[in-house]
């Protein structure tokens, strides 16, 4: 396609996490906080904040019965 031939950067953030090291950030954010209650702004770890957020509206949708990535086995 017409950007892959200009090298188009589509991520121009920070490199994506997998789910796999988002959770591992929670489990760090746990061990320091006591809890999981990650804020929606939280400027020390914005993109677990912003997984974690994601993961709770994955499971919202779950619970809705409409389509959803989240897993029983990541539940």
């Amino acid at each position: 396609g017409f950007l892959n031939r200009v090298d188009f950067i589509w991520y121009a953030g920070e490199p994506q996490m997998t789910w796999e090291e988002c959770f591992e950030d929670l489990k760090l954010f746990e061990k320091e906080h006591g809890h999981t209650r990650v804020p929606q702004l939280y400027p020390l770890n914005q993109r677990m904040a912003n997984w974690v957020n994601s993961q709770r509206k994955t499971y919202e949708l779950l619970k809705s019965g409409k389509m959803s990535p989240m897993t029983a086995e990541r539940i």
